[in-house]
């Protein structure tokens, strides 16, 4: 059985694993946060794909007018205007919602969905909040503890 450490507060920046093993993953997060460092992969910066109203704008104009120019283009190559009103219809509903669909199981696949994003920052800002009330020898011991255990650990 492993010795874990043993912290009184903050609650949140440890937690104990079944075997009876401390974690340490949240107690460096905080530390590091405390420290005024930033990990890449908690830092959310909101510039991925289509953040914004004016990425969603964009792409609504450019489905609209790929749609506009299929259809001009089925009509010069001789299809009748309503059959390619509805070729374009039947392709733009079937296409976006196989992508929508896509891009639904991957944000899902890699847990990148609102709901754990606003989770994750809760957690990260009750953990920060934790740690600016933290007394200064109490936040040197659970570094040096932390330090200790990744010691152990690399054994």
């Amino acid at each position: 059985m492993t010795q874990g450490i043993i912290i009184d507060r903050p609650a949140a920046a440890t937690s104990t694993a079944a075997d009876g093993a401390t974690s340490t993953a949240a107690a460096t997060a905080a530390a590091a946060a405390a420290a005024g460092k930033t990990d890449a992969r908690t830092s959310s910066s909101g510039t991925g794909f289509a953040t914004s109203r004016k990425d969603v704008l964009l792409i609504g104009l450019g489905v609209t007018l790929a749609g506009i120019a299929l259809k001009s283009g089925l009509e010069y190559a001789g299809l009748d205007p309503l059959r390619a009103g509805n070729v374009v219809q039947i392709t733009l509903v079937f296409g976006l919602t196989v992508v929508w669909t896509l891009s639904y199981v991957f944000r899902v696949a890699n847990k990148e969905m609102t709901y754990v994003k606003q989770l994750k920052e809760y957690e990260d800002a009750v953990i920060q909040k934790r740690i600016e009330e933290m007394p200064e020898a109490e936040l040197e011991t659970m570094l040096a503890a932390i330090e200790e255990e990744k010691q152990r650990l690399q054994r």
